[in-house]
């Protein structure tokens, strides 16, 4: 089984990391400002589907493969911080069926198909 760590660390962004089996998620700092532990709680689970999708399908990036497992693992409610970071998954979201609007920050989504 691989061992994994998570770090918060003072860079001003977050990646994920592996070597030798062992697997690395950084998280920043400012993840945790103001008291957002929600933010915090997307930023892991978005560093955490990197190192999901480099096991899985041996890829790194915002890709398709990123995001069927980003979409499958993050809760909904935190959807709109990837929404505003990179545009592809809103883009993945619509082809989906669901319809992005201006309220999308607090919830109000739906999704057309069943």
């Amino acid at each position: 089984m691989p061992k994994f760590h998570m770090l918060v660390t003072s860079r001003n962004y977050g990646c994920a990391t592996w070597y030798r089996g062992e697997y690395f998620v950084y998280i920043p700092l400012h993840a945790l400002d103001n008291g957002r532990a929600e933010y915090f709680d997307y930023y892991a689970i978005h560093e955490i589907a990197h190192i999901a999708t480099y096991f899985h399908y041996n890829l790194i990036g915002h890709n398709e493969e990123f995001y069927s497992i980003f979409y499958s693992v993050c809760p909904p409610r935190y959807w709109f911080w990837e929404i505003d970071y990179k545009p592809l998954f809103a883009k993945l979201l619509k082809s989906a069926g669901y319809i992005i609007t201006k309220e999308w920050h607090y919830g109000s989504w739906y999704k057309t198909k069943p």
